[in-house]
């Protein structure tokens, strides 16, 4: 998976597309306090490019408090 090319949000990319659909969620879970924000929106920017597991995954990250929270404190909407 070459969709991001190489940068943070490319390996994260490649990395889910390894683990696979059963580890895609922990993996995101990990991530989440370590990737910074924009590297996450070049992420969400592109899952329509994805596999339909991986923006599934993607987006269930997006849904929990932690990164809700994270990225609406960085928009100002908090």
């Amino acid at each position: 998976m070459l969709v991001l090319g190489d940068c943070i949000a490319g390996d994260v990319v490649r990395a889910l597309e390894w683990l696979g659909p059963d580890l895609a969620g922990q993996a995101i879970a990990t991530l989440l306090g370590r990737i910074g924000q924009d590297e996450w929106q070049a992420v969400f920017s592109v899952q329509n490019r994805l596999p339909v597991w991986m923006a599934t995954a993607i987006q269930h990250g997006v849904a929990t408090p932690t990164i809700s929270s994270l990225l609406a404190e960085d928009e100002g909407l908090c």
